[in-house]
């Protein structure tokens, strides 16, 4: 039993000692003021506490933080988490923020690392090797199997909007 727990604790121990592992992604945004919204998805089977992980929006050099996930805050396995601005239309936000703002975002986890990020701009903080393509008024979203290359401009593509 004792060694049961303890290679319970070594895996534990490796995903938290390396953020780059962490399965939560973002999967799609749209930063659109009041009715943008970020959505974070889960592509692993086990459940991640998100509690006190922090989306951040950036614009220009600097980051500033949008929202601050509270305690409790868990994300099953293959499931999503929605952050949306006040005005979102489409489906229910896990977590409500008055806007969406920047060139894109970054998610950190409680020890402020960086989990994963996305950026249309080359110079954003958030970009990840390369930017991804602007798509006008339409969302970033990631391949459906949840890949990342850490290069935006591969990860990425313009997608539909969801729907109210």
């Amino acid at each position: 039993m004792a060694s049961l727990a303890l290679v319970t604790l070594l895996a534990a121990s490796a995903l938290v000692a390396d953020p780059g592992q962490w399965p939560v992604k973002v999967q799609s945004v749209l930063t659109a003021g009041s009715t943008g919204y970020v959505e974070l998805r889960n592509i692993s089977s086990t459940s991640v506490d998100l509690s006190g992980w922090t989306v951040r929006g950036c614009a220009g050099a600097t980051t500033v933080d949008l929202a601050e996930l509270p305690a409790g805050a868990v994300l099953p396995g293959s499931e999503r988490f929605l952050v949306a601005g006040a005005d979102f239309a489409g489906p229910a936000a896990r977590i409500t923020v008055p806007a969406l703002v920047g060139d894109g975002l970054v998610l950190v986890d409680r020890r402020r690392a960086r989990v994963d990020a996305v950026a249309t701009t080359p110079s954003s903080p958030c970009s990840e090797r390369r930017a991804a393509a602007p798509c006008g008024a339409l969302p970033l979203s990631r391949d459906p199997d949840g890949a990342d290359t850490d290069d935006n401009s591969q990860d990425f593509h313009c997608a539909p909007p969801f729907g109210p």
